[in-house]
């Protein structure tokens, strides 16, 4: 099956980026955290299969149709054949969910093993866990459809929609509310994407990163485990208020060095 998955954000570091050279080939690594509201871009493209059963429900007073499912996305490997990360991870499984009429007519649809194709913005946001912490939870919010590519259950799923339409008889749906995305998004890049971007980036820096989601799973100090989901930039642009002059020259600098042949 091919790979779909696209991700194209733009917003502004909101933090100190992090550099450090990681693992035994000691590989440049950069991570930073994009702040990205409703007036910028959070689009993601998604193909993949859902993993286990869609969980559909109702909530709020007006009795909102919400949907949540997880995407099974295959990852991109390198000509070697092995995963384009150093995690060794073939699969990244991906939180997806939909309000409304969106919900409503997919969710008959779908079962484990489905294939389809999903159009959504990423948000990132926090919610309340038991004991009173809170967690942040980061997915992809359907903007425009799902579109069902193989193994659905276009039976059940036609029955269900054309029941939906019949109860509300001539009764024209109202436009849906438009849903907030965005919130604090995590950036990493690896290598020569890392090493040159790294000294151009600062707090406020304005960029538009193009990458993939990735979703892994990470030891913290007090031995729990906790998901991360992250953009994995394959293209960094600097649209506005970058360290030019420090940038600059660091790239002339290493590009220096390696020509003298120097490991850097």
């Amino acid at each position: 099956m091919s790979t779909i998955n696209n991700a194209m954000l733009k917003g502004n570091i909101t933090q100190p980026p992090f550099f450090d050279r990681v693992g035994k080939s000691r590989f440049p690594f950069l991570r930073f955290y994009l702040a990205v509201d409703s007036g910028d871009l959070a689009l993601v493209l998604l193909k993949g299969n859902v993993v286990q059963p869609p969980f559909f429900n109702r909530f709020g007073e007006e009795q909102r149709a919400f949907l949540k499912l997880h995407l099974a996305v295959d990852r991109p490997c390198l000509p070697t054949g092995r995963p384009e990360w150093v995690t060794g991870q073939n699969t990244d499984f991906i939180r997806v969910v939909a309000y409304d009429d969106m919900a409503l007519f997919s969710y008959p649809y779908l079962r484990p093993g489905s294939e389809v194709l999903v159009d959504g913005n990423l948000r990132a946001r926090k919610r309340r866990i038991k004991g009173g912490g809170r967690e942040t939870v980061v997915e992809v919010v359907v903007k425009e459809q799902i579109d069902f590519l193989s193994k659905v259950d276009r039976k059940s799923g036609d029955a269900a929609r054309e029941r939906v339409l019949a109860e509300r008889g001539a009764e024209t749906p109202s436009a849906p509310p438009r849903l907030p995305y965005g919130g604090f998004i995590r950036v990493v890049a690896f290598r020569d994407l890392a090493l040159f971007s790294y000294p151009y980036l600062r707090v406020g820096s304005l960029l538009f990163v193009r990458g993939r989601l990735q979703v892994r799973k990470r030891q913290l100090a007090n031995g729990r485990e906790t998901t991360v989901v992250e953009v994995v930039a394959q293209d960094i642009t600097f649209l506005r208020n970058t360290d030019e002059e420090r940038g600059n020259a660091a790239r002339e600098r290493i590009l220096a060095a390696r020509k003298r042949g120097a490991d850097v």
